[in-house]
């Protein structure tokens, strides 16, 4: 069958872009990764990758990596469901984004021929025989190339269907075998297989039968009763416990050896031969599986018992690292111990969560599902102390989890962020930028200002005073960017005297756009700032720094500036957790004199090391600058 294809634009201009397609056809049953055609984009401008947004019947085709490469996809080409398939396509060039849709014809494949069908030949359908021996297999000319091969036969006795190693019996029925043809590129040819020596057609095709004649070959041990014999779970992860209490006759043949199977596969020897307990395992827990056996004698193996279903079951599967976590509560020898996913359960419910800490005993969570579950007084601070979790159900205690530390601090400093708040955010600020609230505060406090600006002009330094009740700020940090424009500053004040002032800010140097905050801590010592920390990074989107060590319970504040970079045009530049974000914010008239300005605060848990971290949306010069009170 030819193809074609048929070509309508979703957006289309007399010279606008448009979409080449090299393909006119495409055959049924070509595997998946078969190049189907290319397609390109014609009068673009910097045009990108070619993508399918949408196609039916969906996934029929798929793009190569290389976003030209059109190719089949994993739900193949089917020519009698689908002759057709619409598909959308599109790309993203200078000036906009383009769809267009086709319709790609599916080719018909021509049928599986055959020399010499199938068939069964009588002479092996004898007691004894697995029914498989007797097939002989058919003779086909290759498709366009490709072998043919018999991929599946499927037999029928007493009908009902068997897999080719049952053993015959007397009398047993035996109909046509279905036989199932396959070759690349073909449909698959499904026919009934001839009975040699079969002449009464009075029935249907799928009803001719053959009779398998009584004492025709050796006597093989009969089939297993149903009360011969029981399987059971016996509760180890995999494993089940098959139990013979009654052995079939074995017609004149001593049995030798007894075989078990699980879901129809193949056959596995139990290892004796008589009555008793055999374990088996390989099995899925949860999951029922279908088990059959039999007996084997000098003769061949008997005809496989009637099917009998068990689930296995074990203990609990142990947690992984990403299941579960701990973490100080900064309490005093507190600490949370978090379940995010359960493990698996093994096919049996469970009944408990345990945990041991330190060299102590296993004990009971008190739940069994997700969430936070409190370790109280169970921990000595300032000691790291390992911690393991483990599910329990009926089978037993599950194996232990992967080890995690945890050491427990009570929060010092007895600090408390009275409040914060934004205080600059303007384009016009010269050397006074205006101040935007003002600022409440206690005698004893102290105040911290964080500041960002981008300069009118780059080289000389940019410092920063300001006053509160006419009470004088220090600049603890003023960092300039090497290449110029972006600045960053911290300033405190321990208040002397207490009330609601406006402060007063003033610039050394004329600035073309001012970000800031304000932070008002009580409770902090009396040499309350313990370190700072200055970063500075060129044509960026994100810069970091930290601080080494901190004080359990500070307070640990960091802001960065950006100078405005009008392509790719950032606007936003955030902190990363853990820190809480305060501002975030471009400020300016959309020149290159912009700035983006944002700052966080964070309470350092302990003394870990605590890294401030800030990410923008477009690189360019970038300032950090950090604190800690305590």
């Amino acid at each position: 069958m030819r193809s074609s294809v048929l070509l309508r634009w979703v957006r289309r201009s007399a010279s606008g872009p448009s979409l080449a397609i090299s393909a006119v056809s495409i055959a049924e049953n070509s595997v998946q990764g078969t190049t189907v055609c290319t397609v390109t984009p014609v009068r673009a401008s910097n045009p990108g990758a070619v993508s399918i947004t949408s196609q039916t019947p969906a996934n029929s085709l798929q793009m190569n990596v290389d976003g030209v490469t059109v190719e089949v996809g994993s739900a193949g080409l089917d020519y009698e469901t689908d002759p057709t398939i619409s598909v959308t396509f599109e790309y993203t060039d200078d000036n906009g984004t383009y769809q267009f849709a086709k319709t790609i014809y599916v080719t018909d494949a021509a049928a599986i021929q055959i020399t010499t069908p199938g068939s069964l030949d009588p002479a092996l359908l004898l007691v004894g025989n697995q029914i498989g021996d007797a097939y002989v297999a058919g003779t086909y000319p290759d498709y366009n190339g490709n072998a043919v091969s018999e991929s599946d036969v499927a037999y029928e006795v007493n009908g009902g269907s068997v897999a080719s190693t049952y053993v015959l019996q007397t009398g047993d029925a035996v109909g046509q075998a279905q036989v199932t043809a396959s070759a690349t590129g073909a449909d698959d040819l499904v026919y009934w297989s001839d009975i040699e020596g079969v002449t009464d057609y009075s029935f249907t095709p799928t009803d001719l039968e053959w009779t398998v004649p009584a004492g025709s070959g050796p006597a093989v041990p009969d089939q297993f009763g149903s009360g011969d014999w029981s399987v059971a779970d016996d509760g180890t992860n995999g494993d089940a416990t098959i139990t013979v209490t009654t052995l079939p006759a074995d017609n004149g043949a001593t049995i030798t050896d007894l075989e078990y199977r699980k879901d129809a596969g193949s056959a596995v020897s139990l290892g004796g031969a008589t009555t008793g307990t055999y374990g088996i395992s390989g099995l899925t827990d949860g999951t029922p599986a279908d088990i059959e056996i039999r007996a084997q004698s000098a003769n061949g193996p008997g005809p496989w018992a009637t099917a009998k279903s068990v689930t296995s079951t074990g203990v609990p599967a142990a947690f992984t690292a990403g299941q579960w976590s701990i973490a100080d509560d900064t309490t005093g020898g507190d600490a949370t111990l978090t379940i995010t996913t359960l493990p698996a359960a093994n096919g049996s419910a469970i009944t408990d969560l345990e945990v041991k800490i330190g060299a102590g005993a296993w004990t009971s969570l008190g739940g069994t599902t997700t969430g936070d579950y409190d370790l109280t007084d169970d921990f000595t601070d300032g000691v790291s102390t390992n911690v393991l979790v483990r599910a329990v159900n009926a089978n037993g205690n599950g194996s232990n989890s992967d080890t995690k530390s945890v050491t427990t601090t009570t929060a010092g400093g007895g600090l408390t962020l009275e409040s914060d708040g934004n205080l600059i955010n303007t384009s016009t600020p010269g050397t006074t930028p205006t101040i935007l609230t003002s600022i409440a505060a206690s005698a004893g406090d102290i105040i911290v200002i964080t500041l960002g600006t981008c300069r009118n002009t780059g080289g000389s330094a940019m410092a920063i005073s300001a006053t509160w009740n006419g009470e004088n700020f220090t600049e603890d940090l003023q960092v300039l960017h090497s290449g110029g424009r972006a600045t960053g500053h911290i300033l405190t004040l321990v208040c002397a005297s207490s009330g609601t002032y406006s402060p007063v800010v003033t610039c050394s140097n004329s600035a073309a756009a001012v970000g800031a905050d304000y932070y008002v801590i009580s409770g902090q010592s009396g040499t309350p700032k313990k370190q700072t920390e200055t970063a500075t990074a060129t044509n960026a989107t994100s810069i970091s720094d930290t601080l080494e060590t901190p004080n359990a319970g500070a307070i640990l504040i960091a802001s960065a500036c950006q100078r405005y970079n009008s392509s790719p045009g950032s606007s936003s530049m955030t902190i990363g957790s853990p820190w809480t974000q305060d501002s975030n914010f471009r400020t300016g008239t959309g020149s290159n004199l912009d700035c983006i300005f944002s700052s966080g605060h964070y309470t350092a848990p302990d003394t870990s090391n605590v890294t401030a971290a800030f990410t923008s949306d477009g690189a360019q010069n970038i300032t950090l600058v950090a604190i800690e009170i305590f």
